[in-house]
């Protein structure tokens, strides 16, 4: 299984927390998003860092623009289903 690894700056830990805590919570519900499996922060080099499954694929905001406006609702739809 490849995972992800993001650094963030330590100022953005809290940011980076709450982003944790609503993947786990959305995953519970079964949504299909990313897991984190680990996290933590290196004060001493001021960054904080989480890692995450890595879901293949092409980014959505790359493809929608190349979908017809059909094809776009149709997926906005299965967004809207997930969340």
């Amino acid at each position: 299984m490849r995972r992800s690894f993001r650094l963030y700056e330590l100022s953005l830990r809290e940011l980076v927390q709450e982003k944790i805590a609503k993947m786990q919570a959305i995953s519970k519900r079964g949504v299909r998003c990313q897991k984190v499996y680990a996290n933590g922060e290196v004060p001493e080099e001021d960054f904080c860092y989480a890692i995450f499954s890595f879901i293949e694929g092409i980014d959505g905001e790359e493809v929608l623009s190349h979908l017809t406006a059909d094809e776009q609702y149709h997926a906005g739809y299965e967004a809207g289903i997930d969340l």
